[in-house]
């Protein structure tokens, strides 16, 4: 498998004026599991935030706005924790959508010193928005899949994420 470095890094959208098109042979990666998982990841993210910038959100903050949705109340801690993303990152994350309206900070119960998050009614409406765009997105990829790959891909790919193999 041969690809020149312009396209693959033009197909992401990360490429410079410095960039030489060159062809790379891609052979020694192409059975690399986590190589291949992070060409997907980025082609997929990169789909993601062409269909949502009609909504002018990213996708990291759409899966923000599902997961708050799916556990109003939810802590800004755990949020993080659960979506990978350093907790001074989310913070700053859940202030732009509170600016924009979309979530708000709940002091919890017991604790006044943490915050659960819940949706807005603006953030209701734009949550369910998005899901439907992501909803059509994922229909998109079923059907360019086939629904049978489509179906039994998401199981390995749970495995691999949450699985925890001892390396040997």
């Amino acid at each position: 498998m041969k690809i020149t470095m312009n396209r693959l890094m033009l197909k992401h959208g990360r490429t410079s004026k410095k960039s030489k098109d060159k062809t790379i042979d891609l052979l020694p990666l192409k059975n690399h599991t986590a190589y291949l998982l992070r060409l997907t990841q980025m082609a997929l993210s990169d789909q993601l935030s062409l269909v949502l910038r009609k909504l002018d959100i990213k996708p990291m903050q759409y899966m923000v706005l599902a997961l708050i949705e799916a556990n109003p109340k939810i802590q800004q801690g755990s949020a993080a924790e659960i979506l990978g993303i350093q907790k001074t990152n989310f913070v700053a994350m859940v202030t732009t959508l509170s600016d924009l309206g979309l979530v708000e900070r709940k002091a919890v119960m017991n604790d006044r010193r943490s915050f659960g998050l819940v949706l807005t009614s603006d953030g209701h409406k734009l949550y369910k928005q998005a899901h439907a765009i992501v909803q059509a997105h994922e229909q998109r990829l079923k059907d360019r899949l086939g629904a049978e790959i489509y179906n039994s891909f998401a199981q390995p790919l749970i495995r691999l994420a949450f699985d925890d193999p001892k390396p040997n």
